[in-house]
């Protein structure tokens, strides 16, 4: 979930990292996340049928268990510690863990059919730079979905921190996961739909569908932005 570049503050080391692995590897069935984000990457996987993808901002690598065992996965982060814990939590035929940086992707041009950023660029100064570096690792026509936070949703998402600051478009603070848990000094840059687009558009992908979901009964305009788009 970290990226480097002009303006990023470092996150995701030993403590927030550890924090984000507990959270994520705790199940919660009837949380949004395996309720509603996890089914949407598989369908998404399933109408796609890539015969490899890059998730980009990888995180501890729990995304890995959504893609099917005859597709390549390659799971990148530039977080040491999360890429250490996706090495020894979901090491896997056909499945690869590395460093790497959202806006300089450790890969050749034209190598994949499909990527997935899934909660990362809410954490990216620049969509627009990863837009154009998940645009140059795809192949002609493949396909890339973004799963972040609802820019219709800020006014709800700072509710939900403990301790918060706010400047220049950066929210930095301690984001409550309930039950006494917590994200320590984790991020939220306040992009704008029209920057998501405008970033996916620059880079030339061409979008397909956006979805909101999360928590739709109790927040009707939806936690997440759901993007799917391709290369022209």
């Amino acid at each position: 979930m970290e990226t480097s570049g002009s303006k990023e503050p470092v996150l995701y080391g030993e403590q927030l990292a550890g924090e984000w692995s507990e959270w994520v590897e705790t199940p919660n069935p009837e949380g949004s996340r395996e309720k509603e984000l996890f089914p949407e990457v598989r369908s998404w996987l399933a109408q796609r049928r890539p015969t490899n993808v890059v998730d980009i901002g990888c995180g501890q690598g729990i995304l890995s268990t959504l893609v099917p065992s005859e597709i390549d996965y390659y799971g990148v982060d530039l977080s040491e510690p999360l890429i250490a814990r996706a090495k020894k939590q979901y090491a896997a035929p056909r499945r690869s863990f590395e460093s790497g940086d959202a806006y300089r992707l450790p890969f050749e041009a034209a190598t994949f059919d499909a990527a997935i950023s899934f909660w990362v660029w809410s954490h990216l100064a620049s969509p627009l730079r990863a837009a154009a570096e998940m645009s140059r690792v795809l192949k002609p026509h493949g396909s890339c979905l973004i799963i972040t936070a609802n820019p219709e949703t800020y006014d709800v998402r700072r509710g939900f921190y403990s301790r918060y600051e706010e400047k220049d478009g950066l929210i930095i603070g301690d984001f409550d996961l309930g039950d006494g848990r917590k994200l320590t000094n984790t991020t939220l840059y306040l992009h704008t739909i029209p920057d998501l687009y405008a970033a996916l558009k620059g880079a030339g992908l061409v979008i397909e569908e956006t979805k909101r979901a999360g928590m739709l009964d109790e927040y009707p305009a939806g936690l997440y932005l759901i993007i799917s788009a391709m290369k022209g």
